[in-house]
């Protein structure tokens, strides 16, 4: 018996991938296994005959009308992921998913939510991380951290890497956003919020809670490996993998997630709204 993917009745829908690299070919691989069949478009922002991606339009190239009505996937690197969304938005999309952490501050996007207002266009960013199941009795030991206020430092996270005497910004942004965006959302569900000057990663890519220290690199943890300890109890979460082809990994689950929101208005609480990114943003980079 041949299952039906799980997006086949939305197969009519056109699907681009906008980023061609290594996180953009996953996705080609993950909206092909729920469709059924290759997504409509890829654009390369940047093409690079280094990557063999040369032949694929530019967003500059795409002919008028041509992204009306469009789920756009922006899976490019942080530095372009703001510019390249307002250009999708001023394309006529229907629906924006925009890979973690959606802007390089919270600023830019916070000018992509208001033109995404305007424009009637659904936008929400890929924090895969709140897909996977792993992340599930993580996010539970957090509430119940929270309501309890047990004393600081009682929680402290462990991710492989050497210390560094600097680590520039879309580094940081790139390896802390997930694990700031869980802290967040688990206050959020015991009922707390989480003042901006809570939260902090310094230029060397520590985290703090409160002033105090939770967060670092640390070169014995595995790679691909984070570790989180809250009072005696330890969580370790691997990076998202993008090699294997199961049909439910946590990036194909945020696929699903997101294309149900737009095209059956069911709206997935493990799909990050762009107000909650911005929160996460602005932990990351409003005190430098």
């Amino acid at each position: 018996m041949t299952l039906e993917p799980p997006l086949a009745s939305a197969s009519a829908q056109r699907v681009v991938v906008v980023g061609a690299g290594r996180w953009g070919q996953v996705h080609l691989l993950r909206w092909a296994q729920l469709l059924g069949r290759p997504v409509d478009l890829v654009i390369d922002p940047h093409p690079s005959p280094e990557v063999g991606v040369s032949d694929r339009p530019s967003l500059a190239s795409c002919v008028e009308g041509e992204l009306l009505g469009v789920i756009a996937i922006v899976a490019v690197p942080i530095s372009s992921l703001a510019t390249v969304s307002l250009q999708l938005l001023e394309a006529g999309v229907k629906a924006i998913l925009i890979e973690k952490p959606g802007a390089c501050t919270p600023s830019e996007l916070a000018t992509i939510q208001t033109r995404a207002r305007e424009v009637g266009v659904k936008v929400a960013v890929g924090y895969i991380e709140r897909f996977n199941i792993a992340s599930g009795p993580l996010i539970c030991a957090l509430e119940a951290w929270w309501l309890s206020r047990a004393p600081r430092p009682w929680l402290e996270i462990r991710r492989s890497g050497k210390g560094e005497e600097r680590v520039d910004r879309p580094k940081r942004l790139d390896l802390w956003c997930h694990d700031v965006n869980l802290l967040q959302r688990s206050a959020r569900r015991a009922g707390l919020s989480l003042e901006r000057s809570e939260l902090k990663v310094d230029e060397r890519g520590r985290l703090s809670l409160g002033g105090v220290e939770i967060g670092a690199f640390c070169a014995t943890t595995a790679p691909g490996q984070r570790s989180w300890s809250i009072g005696e109890r330890s969580y370790t979460l691997m990076e998202p993998l993008t090699s294997h082809t199961q049909a439910l990994d946590p990036l194909s689950l945020e696929c699903l997630a997101f294309a149900r929101w737009v095209t059956e208005g069911v709206w997935s609480t493990s799909l990050c709204a762009l107000d909650e990114a911005i929160e996460t943003l602005s932990a990351l980079t409003d005190h430098r």
